[in-house]
């Protein structure tokens, strides 16, 4: 999985990043904190060097325009620490206490994912942009994308 950080030189760079460019990649792209700062993340099968291409072009394309010096890092992300996927929980329907299981975090997303059928979207694109969501969903976005669903999660608390 990547991530990309925009940077800036000059004070019209930090506008431009803000207040155009952050929320453009926010259309499109999962926002998260990361290290100390805002950075977007390029996930999954859906998406990659098309992406980044499209990034480094709106980047160039307003430096140009605006004789700024935005900047573009691109880097890989360490996954697991960021989407917690290898923390222990418990899921449970919330209608119906007898249906719960342990699994990991990964597994209540990879649940979450199934939930859906190709079917269940007009478009192919929706059908992407809901999966890339789900699929980089933090602890607490699954939390409450399940609970759209009936089911709660919990952590599981290690001895």
């Amino acid at each position: 999985m990547q991530a990309v950080f925009i940077g800036y030189d000059i004070p019209e760079a930090l506008e431009v990043k803000w207040e155009i460019i952050m929320p453009e990649l926010d259309k499109k792209y999962k926002r998260i904190q990361y290290e100390g700062d805002e950075v977007h993340i390029i996930a999954g099968d859906f998406t990659g060097e098309p992406d980044i291409k499209f990034i480094e072009d709106l980047v160039f394309a307003y430096n140009t325009d605006r004789q700024i010096n935005l900047t573009l890092d691109v880097f890989e992300l360490d996954e697991p620490s960021i989407l917690d996927n290898d923390v222990k929980v418990l899921v449970e329907d919330i209608q119906d206490s007898s249906d719960c299981w342990e699994t990991t975090v990964l597994g209540a997303r990879e649940f979450l994912m199934n939930q859906w059928d190709y079917n269940d979207y007009e478009t192919e694109e929706e059908m992407y942009r809901h999966m890339y969501e789900m699929e980089t969903a933090d602890y607490e976005e699954l939390f409450e994308r399940l609970a759209g669903i009936d089911y709660t999660m919990d952590k599981i608390e290690e001895a």
